[in-house]
């Protein structure tokens, strides 16, 4: 699942299903531009242009990433732009991983002038999916949560849902200034009311 948070980021949740150990990847091909990889991060590095950052949610399985230009074998790190190009591609993998797997992280645009996101995420102890506050330098924070089942009532902080998934975006003081949940038909707590079906935005 990827969702638009507008107008600022993009949530990636992937699941991978099945049984035993594995080694599981998720790959990210970028154009033929500087790329880092700064501990479980990775961002792009255009001097004076917009960059993104993956800054991965920790869904239980700690993914770690690499990254590969050009390589032949196996071929890995190419675009087609009439010919082979090599650009460079990011891995995250984890190794003797027990399925099911959950992978998740935040696709963060951000400005040339600066050299990250800034971005900070904390997890939040749910007994019913996964939550985590993302934190931005201007002070606001998003409370974001996820679960795969969405099966009954589930209850992330002050809030509740019947969904999938909830985003509310609260500003230094606490006020609520933009929420939505995916496949349910409430969202509700503390100075908040949402009620509708499939996406409810506002």
């Amino acid at each position: 699942a990827i969702l638009f948070v507008r107008n600022d980021y993009y949530l990636l949740f992937d699941r991978i299903s099945g049984e035993g150990s594995h080694t599981v990847e998720a790959l990210f091909q970028f154009m033929p531009v500087r790329v880092k990889v700064d501990g479980n991060r990775v961002r792009t590095d255009r001097e004076g242009l917009r960059n993104i950052e993956l800054a991965p949610l920790n869904l239980g399985t700690n993914f770690r990433p690499s990254l590969v230009t050009g390589q032949t074998d196996p071929v890995q790190g190419w675009i087609s732009n009439r010919e082979n190009m090599p650009a460079p591609c990011v891995i995250y993998r984890k190794k003797g991983a027990e399925l099911p797997v959950e992978f998740g992280c935040v696709m963060v645009p951000f400005s040339g002038g600066g050299r990250s996101a800034n971005l900070k995420i904390r997890k939040v102890k749910v007994e019913d999916g996964n939550a985590f506050i993302l934190s931005w330098p201007d002070r606001t924070s998003e409370l974001i949560f996820w679960r795969w089942n969405a099966q009954g009532q589930a209850t992330f902080g002050p809030y509740s849902t019947d969904g999938q998934g909830a985003v509310i975006r609260r500003t230094r003081g606490g006020k609520v200034t933009y929420a939505g949940v995916v496949e349910g038909s409430y969202l509700k707590g503390k100075d908040l009311a949402l009620l509708g079906n499939g996406l409810v935005e506002s």
